[in-house]
């Protein structure tokens, strides 16, 4: 296994050495302004001032995996510099693995050259993974997860194929374990890169295995199942910890059976016609061509209408994959929790670039014009991704300029605060922020979901307000001031007392409210 494993290494680095230094190239443009700005959004504020709650916030949530890591990498308190470098190499690194899996599952056919480099760029400037990164504290670890996951697919493919070692299979549960560990939405991930390894294999030689595969599959992933709750069941009652986070996901009995399935139309909605800069227009076009395509090529296998049936099945598993987080919580999915799409969207376009290994007498003309179809079908994946990209650095750049913004609000808002409060004690006095005040980013620039949202607004709509977050951003500039957080009839009181003030900056928008500097932002939502 360890001879093979690195004579197939040091032939695959051989052949794709000038791709991997032109994804890095891609990997600097696109994710280069994030490693260089030291900004950061929620959550984070809490890793920088109390590592310790992270981790223990994490452990309630099943996100083992996630804990492990970050101690394994000694990211204790945050670094944003050092979190962002992290997350950006590994993303190359799994941008190399993509190729190196993809490379494998086609069985090296040389049909495939060019969707094996343009499958990984495609993934990793999927705007998508913008939301994710804007939580710093778990940048570099989210990525190690989706390694993980990749990782597990290819030993999993390795060891389902049969003829391999035992040790694929040992090794795909473990590294499926971590990565499920790490974040829930890895589930669907390793899902679809396992149906990813099934729809590539079976046109290129490898449909007799079909039922086979597809049962050792389901038993593998139920084995990887049970050793992650059991995992679960040891860490949550190690660190003393409940997962009341995950249980409440699941909305199907809270918010009844219409509201579910709403949720679900709204997603493929969302997905299917585009409706944000994070889906790509081409997704829809694309996913049809592609399986118009691989139709046609697996039917011309001709290995037998149950293995044929197999195949359809796969595909459209592998369609419905973006939704398996919907189809099971019965809830609306944020973006940063999609990491399915960035793979489904890569594959859909990138596999218009593989044309048939034989052709009828009737194609003639796609085997005299095959090289000018190849390079047509490459140069929109080309340009698609710099679209892709582009995007995704300009999403970076917005959270920049509103972290920006939120620090300048901060130096401009903490004089006023010291003068209202009246004390030397500054560091004693409580101060509630009602209301929410957006960052105030000027010119088209490219929003989000959360790209784009101040810490002055982004939980405003809550019972409690934004007071605990915008506190501990003062205390982490150096601005002290005693954190409110977790007492909603506090800042009900609050807001009712606020309610006749003008907002910030006005005169008037900061008061005492006995022992309490009030803020008022703007007119509170709750």
């Amino acid at each position: 296994m360890r001879a093979g494993l690195k004579e197939e290494l040091n032939e695959f680095w051989r052949e794709y050495r000038r791709f991997a230094w032109a994804l890095g190239l891609v990997i600097l443009l696109v994710y280069g302004g994030r490693v260089i700005h030291d900004d950061f959004f929620l959550d984070s504020e809490i890793m920088i001032l109390n590592p310790e709650s992270m981790w223990y916030l994490w452990m309630g949530s099943n996100r083992f995996g996630m804990v492990a890591t970050s101690r394994i990498f000694g990211l204790h308190r945050l670094s944003p510099w050092i979190s962002n470098v992290l997350m950006a190499c590994t993303i190359w690194c799994c941008g190399i693995t993509l190729a190196f899996c993809a490379r494998e599952w086609t069985g090296k056919c040389r049909r495939y050259r060019v969707f094996t480099r343009l499958f990984p760029i495609l993934f990793v400037t999927a705007p998508v993974f913008v939301e994710q990164y804007l939580f710093v504290l778990q940048s570099f670890e989210i990525s190690f997860g989706i390694l993980a996951a990749i990782l597990a697919a290819f030993c999993s493919d390795r060891f389902c194929r049969g003829g391999q070692s035992r040790i694929w299979g040992i090794l795909g549960l473990v590294l499926l374990v971590w990565s499920f560990g790490t974040y829930q939405a890895m589930v669907p991930l390793y899902i679809c890169l396992v149906l990813t390894a099934f729809f590539l294999g079976y046109l290129n030689g490898k449909a007799a295995t079909a039922l086979r595969y597809a049962l050792c599959q389901v038993c593998f992933f139920t084995v990887g199942i049970a050793l992650y709750l059991a995992a679960v069941w040891v860490t949550r009652h190690m660190s003393g910890t409940d997962s009341v986070y995950v249980s409440g996901m699941v909305r199907w009995k809270i918010d009844g059976g219409s509201a579910g399935l709403t949720a679900i139309r709204d997603s493929m909605k969302n997905i299917f016609m585009s409706t944000s800069v994070f889906y790509r227009k081409y997704y829809t076009p694309a996913m049809v061509l592609c399986l118009i395509q691989a139709g046609w090529y697996g039917w011309n296998n001709k290995d037998g209408a149950g293995n044929f049936g197999w195949f359809l099945l796969g595909a459209a598993l592998l369609i419905l994959s973006p939704f398996y987080i919907n189809i099971v919580t019965g809830s609306a999915q944020p973006v940063r929790t999609q990491l399915v799409y960035p793979i489904t969207s890569a594959l859909f376009l990138a596999h218009l670039t593989v044309l048939p290994e034989k052709m009828p007498e009737a194609a003639r003309f796609f085997r005299s014009g095959g090289r000018a179809l190849v390079s047509a079908a490459a140069a929109v994946c080309v340009f698609c991704s710099a679209r892709q990209g582009t995007a995704t650095a300009q999403l970076f750049q917005t959270s920049y300029e509103v972290y920006r913004n939120d620090v300048l609000t901060a130096v401009r808002m903490y004089p006023d605060i010291c003068r209202v409060a009246d004390t030397d004690r500054i560091q004693d006095t409580a101060v509630i922020f009602t209301g929410g005040k957006s960052a105030g980013i000027k010119g088209p620039a490219v929003l989000g979901e959360l790209a784009g949202r101040s810490m002055f607004e982004a939980e405003a709509h809550t019972p409690v307000g934004v007071s605990a977050r915008v506190g501990r951003l003062f205390s982490i500039l150096g601005m002290d001031m005693q954190v409110v957080s977790g007492d909603p009839e506090l800042y009900l009181r609050a807001v009712e007392y606020m309610e006749s003030a003008p907002s910030w900056p006005a005169q008037g928008s900061i008061r005492k409210m006995d022992d309490v500097v009030v803020v008022k932002l703007s007119d509170s939502p709750v």
